[in-house]
């Protein structure tokens, strides 16, 4: 059986469904990721889907931060295949309270090491057993060294 060139990546079809706590929206173009976003999990987690460009070269952060009354909550960020999916992408995590940031790269220069044009999802959300309702919000900023 001949194998495709380049490799299908994930898509939220190929996962299967999506867990019930986990709101997928709030996607993003890697290539020019925009302003500051404030997110809400809602007592869940929030997935935000982007595709990696073609230059591996490229590189960033990906950085939470709690809103007031959030920073007492231990949260989580991670990326991985599929939307909320708890088994992230080798080392392409953070665990925190005030502040969180995953170092990414396309070169594996850096810890979280992220295939060029391939599919995946930033989640965040508090940890397990951390849930603060409504009120969890965190603002979302993705820093990278300008070169897609």
């Amino acid at each position: 059986t001949p194998t495709p060139s380049p490799t299908p990546t994930a898509t939220p079809s190929s996962c299967g469904a999506t867990p019930s706590n986990v709101d997928v929206k709030n996607s993003f173009d890697l290539s020019s990721p925009g302003p500051q976003v404030v997110l809400n999990t809602e007592g869940g987690y929030q997935a935000m889907q982007f595709t990696t460009t073609s230059n591996p070269g490229y590189q960033g952060n990906f950085v939470f931060a709690a809103t007031v009354g959030t920073a007492d909550v231990a949260e989580m960020a991670w990326v991985s295949n599929c939307p909320g999916e708890q088994v992230p992408v080798t080392k392409c995590y953070g665990l925190g309270t005030s502040t969180i940031s995953v170092q990414w790269s396309q070169d594996g220069r850096l810890a979280c090491e992220l295939k060029p044009n391939t599919t995946y999802y930033l989640n965040v959300g508090p940890l397990p057993g951390r849930d603060c309702g409504k009120a969890c919000s965190w603002i979302r900023n993705i820093q990278t060294n300008g070169k897609p």
